[in-house]
């Protein structure tokens, strides 16, 4: 009898779809120049620094990289989500992250956002970012009980690390709670996060639920 895997036969349904944009990666062009947004920049929760400036993806010296960034959505929403075609999303902020060593990213999400993402400037060697489970339904994501496994996957996990590297983009939906690890070098990681809102006519009024944006 021919014995088949049972993940083959396993759907992982309801996912949180997480997009690795990484047609940049091979891209060498230095890394690009952040002096200016690094001298005015705040604390934030696990003493990394953020760029005061919140509307990085405007300016001029990072048309590059948000042309990259614009590219990765549109395959985002259309190739991977099917987004109907008639809404416009569109990005509502974008900053800089500086890691110092000894630093890290505390665990967040982004309110007031459908898409979040980050564009890697400056990675260090086994860089990565952790997602982190919205499902406590599962067997072994269950908020009250704790089942060990022998196999940690995609079926079975309540958290997920993804490695990165320079001009890497990644994209997840702004709900996905997420950090990063201690940065334990003696470099400074450098990365841009950017949120995501839609424009559009959502909903039906024959239905009551028809909202313009």
């Amino acid at each position: 009898m021919n014995q088949t895997n049972p993940l083959d036969n396993t759907l992982l349904l309801f996912s949180t779809p997480v997009f690795m944009c990484n047609e940049y990666s091979s891209t060498v062009n230095g890394i690009h120049d952040t002096a200016n947004e690094r001298k005015d920049v705040r604390e934030n929760i696990g003493g990394n620094f953020a760029s005061v400036e919140t509307k990085v993806l405007n300016l001029e010296s990072y048309k590059i990289i948000r042309d990259r960034v614009m590219f990765g959505l549109s395959q985002y929403v259309n190739d991977v989500l099917f987004v109907d075609p008639a809404y416009e999303f569109y990005i509502t902020q974008s900053w800089l992250n500086f890691n110092e060593p000894g630093t890290t990213h505390h665990r967040h999400n982004h309110s007031n956002s459908l898409i979040s993402g980050v564009y890697y400037i400056d990675t260090l060697p086994e860089d990565n970012i952790t997602f982190i489970s919205n499902n406590n339904d599962t067997v072994t994501t269950n908020s009250t009980l704790q089942i060990d496994v022998t196999n940690y996957n995609l079926t079975n996990s309540n958290q997920w690390t993804v490695p990165v590297t320079n001009n890497d983009i990644i994209f997840f939906p702004s709900k996905t709670f997420h950090e990063v690890n201690p940065n334990m070098s003696d470099k400074t990681r450098i990365s841009l996060s950017f949120n995501i809102f839609v424009k559009g006519k959502l909903g039906d009024e024959t239905t009551l639920n028809e909202l313009n944006l």
